[in-house]
């Protein structure tokens, strides 16, 4: 852990299904974005289709995706086993295996607290952070996955906001 308190890791995710809703990233209004989200049944929704302790750690993600190569992707939703029948205005996607490195803090107590310490300051030392020797940043057109943010909201261990950067060896 460094002076700010951000903590990295690497980690390497399994192929995944995402299950969610997705809008353009440069959508105007977030607002509407969030409120369409919820309005819809949100988490709610998803929640019956995370049957593995596995799938059940991951509570809400935004994954910013550039599967298209038009339009920049924003995806909220989450891992989840398998959906045989896809919600109505959800959308279901297969992403391939992927390393990560993570950018997160300590565990706390309170989702505030959470919030505080890791959003901004992790989202700002994900975009500069040195990588492992041999990695390079995987997350320009082409990789499929540019950036996930991972809400670990009221877990057994605690509370912690996490960035997911996508990274790829050399050669």
């Amino acid at each position: 852990m460094n002076e700010s308190g951000i903590i990295t890791f690497q980690m390497k995710h399994d192929e995944f299904l995402f299950l969610g809703k997705e809008y353009p990233l440069n959508h105007p209004d977030f607002g509407w974005v969030w409120g369409n989200l919820f309005g819809s049944g949100g988490m709610d929704v998803i929640t019956p289709y995370k049957t593995t302790q596995t799938t059940k750690q991951y509570w809400m993600m935004s994954l910013y995706h550039n599967i298209n190569p038009n339009q920049d992707m924003f995806y909220i939703g989450s891992i989840v086993d398998e959906a045989d029948v896809i919600p109505d205005g959800f959308v279901l996607t297969k992403f391939p295996a992927r390393e990560f490195i993570i950018v997160t803090t300590k565990w706390v107590d309170t989702w505030d607290e959470a919030m505080k310490i890791g959003h901004v300051p992790g989202g700002d030392y994900a975009k500069t952070m040195p990588l492992p020797d041999g990695y390079i940043r995987y997350d320009t057109p082409g990789s499929q996955i540019m950036l996930i943010e991972n809400e670990n909201s009221v877990t057994e261990n605690g509370n912690r906001y996490e960035w997911w950067v996508p990274i790829k060896k050399l050669g």
